[in-house]
C-alpha cells in the first residue's frame, strides 16, 4: 500500500504538472496574462538591445525622432528630449519580425488594452501644437512600449518623453519711431524671424491700434512701406505682430504718429516773431515741443524737439520739414542736432545744416554758462505751438 500510495503521489504529482502546463498553454492561447515576470537579471546591457544570456525574450523597443525643422535623435528608456518644431516618432526594435505595442496615457502597454495601439513602421506618432499661442506653447508625450517577438517573450517595457517646445517669433520692429512728425513718413515693419508674415492694425485718430488677429476684419497683411501723409494733420496708430507656423505669435509692437498740417502753419503766421525763446534757469526747451516756423527765405515749416541737452552743453535734437512755396517739402530730417553756440539752417537740403555763415535761421545763443537760448536769426520767425499730441 505505502508503494501504492507512492505511486499514487507521483501519479497526482505528474497531474499536477500536466495542470499547470494546460494553465500557462491556455493563457498564452487566450492571452490571458501569464502567471510570470521577465527580468534581465545578469544583464547589464540595456532595455533595448538583445540579452545574449536569454534569446527568448524579445529586445525592447528605441525611440527614434526627427523634427519637420531639421533635427533627429533616439532615446532608449527613462531618457527625455525637448524638440522645437513638429516631431515625428518611430520605435523599433533589433528582433526581426517583432510587433511593437505602446500606450501614450501613462498605462503599461496590454495587446488587449483600448488605451494601447500597434505600431505600424511608416506611419510615426506625430506630436504638434495644431493652435499654438503663449499659452499653449508646449506639449509632452510619453510613450510606453513593449515588442513581442514570434515565439519569444514580451521584451521589458522602454518609456521616453519627448516635449515639444514651440519658440516665439521676434516681434516687429519699426524703421521710424512713434513721435511727432512734420512731414511725410514711410514706416518699415520687419521682424528678424525669417519667413515670417507680419499683420498689421492701424487707427487713424487717436487711441491704440488693438492686436492683429490673422483672418479677421481690420487685420491687414503687411506687404511694404506705410505711408502717412504728412502735410495732412493727422495722428495714426500701428500695431503690429509676426506670425509664422509652427512658432508662437510675437508679442505685438505699436506706434503712433502725428503730424500737422501745412496750412495750420501758415495759420500761425500772424504769432510768429524773431524773440528769442529764453531757456531761463537752466532749462531746456522740452521733448515733445512743436515750434512752427517761417524761415529767413520765407518758406514755412515745423519742428518738434526730441531731445535736449544732446551734447551736455544744451545742444537740442529735433524733427523737422520746410516745405517750399507750392507745398512741396524742401527739406527735412530726423534726429538732427544743433548744438550748444552752433546755428541751423532749415533751408538747406536735404536734411538741414549745422553750422555757420549766411541763411541760417537759429542758433543756440549762449546767455550764460548754463543758458542757451532759441535765438532767430536773419529773419526767420517763430512761435511755441505746443506738446505734440
Amino acid at each position: 500500500m505505502g508503494n501504492l500510495n507512492g505511486k499514487a503521489g507521483t501519479r497526482r504529482s505528474k497531474t499536477g504538472t500536466w495542470a499547470g502546463s494546460l494553465v500557462v498553454l491556455a493563457a498564452i492561447l487566450t492571452g490571458c496574462p501569464l502567471p510570470f515576470q521577465f527580468s534581465r537579471q545578469g544583464w547589464s546591457g540595456n532595455a533595448s538591445a538583445v540579452d545574449p544570456s536569454t534569446p527568448d525574450v524579445t529586445a525592447g523597443p528605441t525611440l527614434t525622432y526627427t523634427q519637420s525643422a531639421g533635427g533627429s535623435g533616439g532615446l532608449t528608456t527613462g531618457q527625455t528630449v525637448t524638440t522645437s518644431s513638429d516631431t515625428m516618432i518611430e520605435l523599433v526594435t533589433e528582433t526581426p519580425g517583432a510587433v511593437i505595442y505602446y500606450s501614450t496615457d501613462g498605462s503599461t502597454p496590454d495587446p488587449r488594452s483600448a488605451q494601447t495601439s500597434q505600431f505600424s513602421s511608416g506611419t510615426p506618432i506625430t506630436l504638434s501644437i495644431p493652435s499654438p499661442s503663449v499659452s499653449n506653447s508646449s506639449k509632452s508625450l510619453t510613450i510606453k512600449a513593449t515588442a513581442i517577438g514570434p515565439n519569444m517573450k514580451p521584451s521589458l517595457v522602454t518609456s521616453a518623453t519627448v516635449t515639444l517646445q514651440y519658440p516665439q517669433a521676434a516681434a516687429p520692429v519699426f524703421s521710424v519711431p512713434g513721435g511727432f512728425y512734420s512731414g511725410d513718413q514711410s514706416v518699415t515693419l520687419s521682424s528678424s524671424t525669417s519667413g515670417a508674415t507680419i499683420y498689421y492694425t492701424q487707427v487713424n485718430g487717436p487711441g491704440p491700434a488693438p492686436r492683429p488677429v490673422p483672418g479677421q476684419p481690420g487685420t491687414l497683411t503687411y506687404t511694404g512701406p506705410l505711408v502717412l501723409p504728412g502735410p495732412l494733420s493727422t495722428t495714426a496708430g500701428i500695431t503690429a505682430i509676426a506670425v509664422k507656423a509652427q512658432l508662437i505669435e510675437s508679442a505685438s509692437a505699436s506706434a503712433s504718429y502725428s503730424t500737422i498740417a501745412l496750412s495750420q502753419i501758415i495759420a500761425a503766421d500772424p504769432t510768429m516773431t524773431s524773440t528769442a525763446i529764453n531757456n531761463s534757469d537752466g532749462s531746456v526747451l522740452p521733448v515733445g515741443e512743436v515750434i512752427l516756423y517761417n524761415t529767413s527765405s520765407g518758406h514755412y515749416g515745423a519742428m518738434v524737439i526730441t531731445n535736449n541737452n544732446s551734447d551736455g552743453n544744451h545742444g537740442i535734437l529735433f524733427n523737422f520739414t520746410t516745405y517750399d512755396t507750392a507745398g512741396n517739402v524742401l527739406a527735412t530730417g530726423t534726429n538732427v542736432q544743433c548744438r550748444g553756440t552752433y546755428l541751423f539752417d532749415l533751408d538747406a537740403q536735404p536734411n538741414g545744416l549745422e553750422g555757420t555763415g549766411a541763411g541760417m535761421d537759429f542758433w543756440m545763443e549762449n546767455v550764460t554758462g548754463t543758458n542757451r537760448a532759441f535765438q532767430p536769426t536773419n529773419g526767420a520767425r517763430f512761435v511755441l505751438n505746443g506738446l505734440a499730441p
